[in-house]
């Protein structure tokens, strides 16, 4: 029984966390995914989005240590890679952000936000050729990105 218990807490903590992502209290989310790490510290999903509030609040060193911790937990996390890569972008790691890129492509060949992110970094670099390859299977898989 107290399994189940710890479960529906994180599950609950999650939730509560992702609320607040959307409503701006990233500090209140982070609390909320302390508490639910605290139930099960080896909670790839809760390390990522932990780390995904704290990239929001501009905490991108500490980001990257959650993504990188739910990465460990969990080598083939898709969205964890794709996360770790917008940091790493945005940090200005270029070439950290297209591996991460490339592996969440690896992983979920499907995934239209990781070709989307991989194309504006190649048309910054005028590859176009590449760019716009990307795009176009990005918006095969979500007609809607990037417009």
């Amino acid at each position: 029984m107290p399994v189940d218990k710890s479960k529906s807490l994180i599950l609950t903590y999650d939730k509560n966390g992702m609320d607040k992502v959307s409503h701006g209290d990233f500090d209140g989310a982070i609390s909320d995914y302390n508490q639910a790490l605290e139930l099960d510290s080896n909670n790839s999903v809760i390390y990522n989005n932990r780390g995904y509030a704290k990239a929001k609040k501009g905490s991108r060193d500490a980001a990257l240590i959650d993504y990188d911790q739910a990465i460990k937990l969990n080598p083939n996390y898709a969205i964890a890679y794709d996360n770790r890569g917008i940091a790493k972008y945005k940090k200005g790691d270029v070439d950290g952000a297209l591996a991460d890129w490339n592996r969440t492509i690896e992983i979920d060949p499907a995934f239209a936000q990781a070709y989307y992110n991989r194309s504006i970094v190649e048309s910054k670099s005028s590859d176009l050729t590449k760019a716009n390859a990307d795009l176009a299977v990005a918006r095969q898989f979500n007609p809607a990105i990037g417009k």
